[in-house]
């Protein structure tokens, strides 16, 4: 028996054209286009929550610092210009100055664009009201300057009752707050009336 050949036709090179892949990139690079604005209002939108979160991320640190170095640490506020930081108290002044810390947590803090910051005293008055209701007797040290004002973090662990307000670019208002002097700083409510 003859084996007979079978002519196939001749097979093609599997591929994207040149032009193809044009197009595909083009398809990608209007979606993109179109996608990009959206993202980038989706992260300014965050701005708010992530200032509130670092601040109690540094308030925190500094209780820690306190008490690990046994000095006085100062979480310190500038509203007007939505800065903030940690420094601490220099043992060698006699004046008991504050200094920076001298590591990255004790920079300077910029608020990003649009967010403002507010201290609030509210916390303070609701301690001493509850004070005087309930006959405790709560001294408080006192409030501080409202041109810099400031929360102290004393080595025993005790921190200033204090209240921050964090203000969104929409008029949306998170309290950062410390209620009494043995607890930790923490994000407490947003504001229900920026609702």
């Amino acid at each position: 028996m003859a084996r007979q050949s079978i002519n196939l036709p001749p097979q093609r090179a599997r591929g994207f054209t040149l032009i193809e892949l044009i197009l595909v990139l083009l398809i990608l690079a209007i979606v993109a286009a179109m996608v990009a604005p959206t993202l980038r209002n989706y992260a300014r939108g965050r701005d708010g929550p992530n200032t509130a979160a670092h601040i109690v991320t540094l308030a925190n640190y500094g209780r820690a610092r306190a008490i690990a170095d046994g000095v006085v640490v100062r979480l310190n506020f500038d509203p007007t210009t939505a800065r903030y930081w940690l420094t601490r108290q220099d043992v060698n002044d006699p004046s008991g100055a504050f200094v920076q810390l001298g590591d990255d947590m004790g920079e300077i803090q910029q608020a990003p664009e649009g967010i403002a910051l507010q201290w609030d005293d509210s916390v303070r008055a609701q301690i001493m009201a509850d004070s005087q209701a309930v006959g405790t007797g709560i001294l408080l040290p006192d409030a501080p300057p409202s041109n810099a004002p400031f929360v102290e973090f004393q080595p025993s662990g005790r921190t200033d009752p204090a209240g921050i307000r964090v203000v969104d670019r929409d008029g949306s208002v998170i309290l950062v707050s410390c209620p009494s002097a043995t607890e930790l700083f923490r994000v407490v409510t947003q504001d229900p009336q920026s609702k």
